[in-house]
């Protein structure tokens, strides 16, 4: 899974998922309106960067190619979406 020093938006911005993660993220966010941005932070942004990478931990490893790992992650972020 890559270098294992990098930060989870590294590795989102290096398989080009960051605007895929951000689509979950609005998904997640779409009956929130009026919550402030504390809010939105705390109850959704930080809840799903850490199951991203809680995920990443359990089913990524060192040997997995760009392409796995894109697919690994995209994949997630398209059932995510179903939830």
């Amino acid at each position: 899974m890559e270098d294992k020093n990098k930060t989870l938006n590294e590795i989102l911005e290096s398989i080009d998922e960051v605007a895929h993660l951000s689509d979950l993220i609005k998904h997640r966010s779409r009956d929130m309106r009026g919550a402030s941005a504390t809010e939105i932070m705390n109850k959704v942004i930080h809840p799903t960067l850490d199951d991203l990478e809680l995920y990443l931990r359990y089913y990524g490893n060192p040997s997995l190619s760009s392409a796995e790992l894109k697919k690994l992650v995209h994949e997630w972020i398209e059932a995510q979406m179903t939830i």
